[in-house]
C-alpha cells in the first residue's frame, strides 16, 4: 500500500479552480462564446501606435481565446499553470515510478 504523495504548492492551478467552482467563470465563458458567435469582436482602445501618438485614437480588434479572456478577468497566470501541472505530474512520477 503506498502513502498519499505530497503534492508541491499550486497557487496559480488552485485560482483556476476556485474561479471555475466559485466564480461563474462558466457563466461567463457562455456569454463570451455567445458574443463571438453572433460576430462580437472585443476591441481595445489605441492611443499610441510604435510609441508615437495618434492624432484619433484607434478601436484595434483583441483576439484571445476566451480561456484566455478568463484567466485576464480572474487574474490567473496560464502558463505558471502549466508549469504547476508539470511540477506535480514530475512529483508523482518520481514518487510512484509505475
Amino acid at each position: 500500500m503506498s502513502t498519499p504523495t505530497e503534492l508541491p504548492p499550486a497557487l496559480e492551478t488552485e485560482k483556476l479552480l476556485h474561479a471555475a467552482d466559485e466564480m461563474h467563470s462558466q457563466d461567463i465563458g457562455a456569454f463570451l462564446d455567445w458574443m463571438l458567435q453572433e460576430g462580437f469582436v472585443p476591441c481595445r482602445l489605441v492611443r499610441n501606435f510604435n510609441g508615437k501618438p495618434l492624432i484619433e485614437p484607434l478601436w484595434m480588434p483583441e483576439y484571445r481565446s476566451i480561456e484566455k479572456w478568463l484567466a485576464a478577468y480572474f487574474d490567473i497566470d496560464l502558463d505558471a499553470v502549466a508549469r504547476e501541472r508539470a511540477e506535480i505530474v514530475r512529483s508523482i512520477r518520481a514518487k510512484d515510478p509505475a
